[in-house]
């Protein structure tokens, strides 16, 4: 009997926890594995894909059976459906995107010798200037320092190739992305779109997870979508997570913003590093990301230092 890995990666903030409580656990005829916990590197409730993804991927040549039966879960062997597996945290990854591939090769390997024919691919991807902001204020609580200065100077990081160009701002290189992976399983494996698509073309999304899963899905299945962890104001402006007591009472004492706001300007800085990218995309994966606003003329804002 044949089977199929349909492997959902994310990316982080775009829409995966929806996924995975409202539409995956429908799919009866699917074997469902979504988030899998590491409780074999690190065992304090760290993800699994994340800690199997920043090793070498040779790990795959020695210890295959063990990874797959801790990714899978108990049964996955004798049930003999398909495999759905969900996690966005291995979309960090793919900020290194040959090593995420030398993964991804390893792992489709290590199922074709047992039994499985293909891995298909889904990636779902966020506006870079929307992605940022999001990514900052789920986080802020963490941030030495958090507020609109802090948040400029990242994207000034993000910018510069000296500094997180080519570390973190690597994950939002959606071309490299895409090639990495569709040289690995196959442009026709591999599924790519904005999450955008969820407010604004409900039918692009059905079309996309039903070519993704090889089985129609019911459109209703998406009516009951609600954003999680929004944090986005009408204004343009974004919520920063509450801080501790202690920072709280600093912060009102400094008379710190509790917001960040990414105007205009900002935003088209934060395009204006992918625009090559975001271009080249559209070229290999024949997408249209201008009516979700991914290409935005330069504004005011200066990356440089």
């Amino acid at each position: 009997m044949s089977r199929t890995l349909y492997l959902h990666i994310g990316l982080p903030k775009t829409g995966s926890t929806f996924l995975q409580r409202q539409v995956f656990p429908a799919l009866d005829e699917l074997f469902v594995s979504s988030m899998p916990e590491d409780t074999y590197f690190r065992g304090n409730g760290a993800r699994l894909f994340e800690s199997i993804f920043s090793r070498s991927d040779t790990i795959w040549h020695h210890h295959a059976d063990t990874l797959l039966d801790q990714l899978l879960g108990p049964g996955w062997r004798s049930d003999q459906r398909s495999v759905l597996l969900s996690d966005e945290a291995i979309g960090r990854s793919t900020s290194r995107q040959a090593l995420c591939a030398g993964h991804l090769a390893g792992m489709k390997a290590a199922l074709v010798a047992r039994g499985f024919d293909r891995i298909k691919l889904l990636c779902l991807l966020r506006r870079q200037d929307h992605w940022l902001a999001s990514h900052y204020v789920q986080v802020s609580d963490r941030r030495r320092d958090p507020g609109q200065t802090d948040f400029e100077k990242l994207v000034r990081r993000i910018s510069d190739p000296q500094e997180e160009r080519f570390t973190f701002g690597a994950l939002l290189d959606y071309a490299s992305t895409y090639s990495a992976i569709a040289d690995v399983l196959g442009p026709e494996n591999v599924f790519i779109a904005p999450m955008e698509w969820f407010g604004s073309n409900t039918g692009a999304i059905v079309h996309l997870l039903s070519d993704w899963l090889d089985r129609s899905i019911d459109a209703s299945l998406l009516d009951s979508r609600k954003s999680e962890n929004v944090r986005k104001s009408a204004d343009g402006s974004w919520n920063l997570r509450r801080a501790g007591l202690r920072q709280r009472a600093l912060a009102s004492l400094l008379r710190r913003s509790s917001r960040i706001r990414l105007d205009d300007a900002l935003s088209a800085a934060i395009l204006e590093v992918y625009r090559d990218s975001n271009a080249h995309l559209e070229k290999l994966a024949g997408l249209d990301l201008r009516p979700a606003g991914y290409h935005v003329d330069r504004g005011g804002f200066s990356t440089t230092r």
